[in-house]
Order: C-alpha cells, then structure tokens, then sequence
C-alpha cells in the first residue's frame, strides 16, 4: 500500500508478483504502484509467510521524470540507427572500442513494428560523463546472451564525428549535443540534463515504455522486469 508520509493511503491496495528469471535463485516480490507526485512516499508491506503476518514501512524518494519517456506511456517511434543504415560502418553507430554488433542490427522502429519486448541501452563508451558511463553498455551485452529472444539495442547519446577512426564529440563533456534519438526519447532534458547517462528503457510487446533506469543500475533490475513482460506474453 502507498501512502502519504502521514500515513494516509494513496490508491488502493497492491499484491504482488512473484518473479522469478531463468537461471537465478532468489524469487522476486513485484508491486507495481502510480506514484502521483515527485517526493517522499511511505510503502506499507505485509506478507504471510507460514501463519504470521509480517509487515513494515520503507521509504520511497519519487524522482521528476521530466522529459524523459513516461512510464505507461507509447515509446518514442524514432528509427534509431543501425549498421545497414551506415553501410556496415560500426564507428558511425557506437564508440565502443569492442563493439558487439548485435547491439545494432536492429532499430527500435523495427521492434516496435513488429511488436516485440526491447530493451534500450543510452550510454557511450568513450564520451563518459558520469562515472557509470560504459557500465550499461557492459551490462547489455552479458544480459543478451541471458534473453536470446528479446532485443537489446545500443543508442549512442551524443553526436560526433569520426576523424581518421577515432569518435570526436560534437559539443564537450560539459554540455554534449544530443543525437535526434536520445532528443526524442527526452533524456537530455530538464531536470536531468544531456551529462545524466546512462539511461535504460524497457518497452513491451504493446509498444509501452515499462521501466526505465538511470545512472547506476543493476543486472538483476532487468532481469525481473524482462521476465514480468515475458509472462504477461
């Protein structure tokens, strides 16, 4: 149950779902609950075990979304480049020095054409703004080979320009211009700003934008939302 820090209940009552992905041990609890607000909310859980109810109160900072995709909302329809787009070139899509071109053989048009789950990965390898810059990129490639069937595709943030094979940034590291992707997907706006990355996003077989993640993230993150979207078919 959500509730206002005054303990004044927020919607109704949620149960949640047992998740558990393929390959790993621990079972997962899923609340989906609409936060109506940016700021500090109280999550009140119970659970019943065996013949004992157990319950407690945890707190919850809700962040402005700004810009960016809204959850339960329709993804951005924007073609995000692909290496048939660029002539095979990789450089021109991805400024990973070990580039895995699965990350590009599709376009979020295409997925979203053909209804399938996605996952988009905004990072860059080389123009790191944050220091979890790259480590997105990372995570991708190790959970694509876990979910075979679902696309994992790579958007580079930040336009450049490739001179003599090397990626040179349109823009500085303070205040780096945009791609038209990254634009539309509203990443690089207020309050996050374009120096935010990395951002994540898991959109559904419908089209709908299910999570998103942003800066530090976890494997096991993805791991339970991919896993509820493919029991939801």
């Amino acid at each position: 149950q959500l509730t206002a820090t005054d303990g004044t209940p927020v919607g109704s009552p949620v149960t949640a779902i047992a998740v558990l992905p393929p390959g790993l041990g621990t079972v997962s609890y899923v609340a989906l609950v609409t936060i109506p607000t940016p700021g500090w909310w109280h999550r009140a859980v119970s659970a019943t075990p065996g013949s004992m109810t157990l319950s407690g109160i945890g707190d919850v900072a809700a962040l402005d979304p700004g810009s960016s995709a809204l959850l339960g909302s329709a993804a951005p329809t924007i073609h995000s480049p692909t290496l048939s787009d660029v002539g095979g070139d990789v450089t021109q899509v991805s400024t990973d020095p070990i580039p895995d071109l699965r990350l590009y053989a599709q376009s979020t048009s295409d997925v979203l054409a053909a209804h399938e789950a996605f996952v988009l990965v905004f990072d860059s390898a080389k123009f790191r703004v944050t220091s979890a810059c790259g480590k997105a990129l990372i995570m991708a490639r190790y959970l694509e080979d876990r979910w075979p069937a679902v696309p994992f595709i790579h958007v580079e943030p930040f336009r450049y320009d490739v001179v003599t094979d090397t990626p040179v940034l349109e823009g500085s590291l303070g205040d780096p211009t945009m791609t038209d992707v990254a634009d539309a997907w509203g990443i690089g706006g207020a309050p996050w700003g374009p120096t935010s990355m990395p951002w994540v996003f898991v959109v559904d077989g419908n089209g709908i934008v299910r999570a998103k993640y942003q800066g530090v993230m976890g494997s096991d993150d993805l791991d339970v939302i991919i896993s509820l979207i493919e029991r939801a078919g």
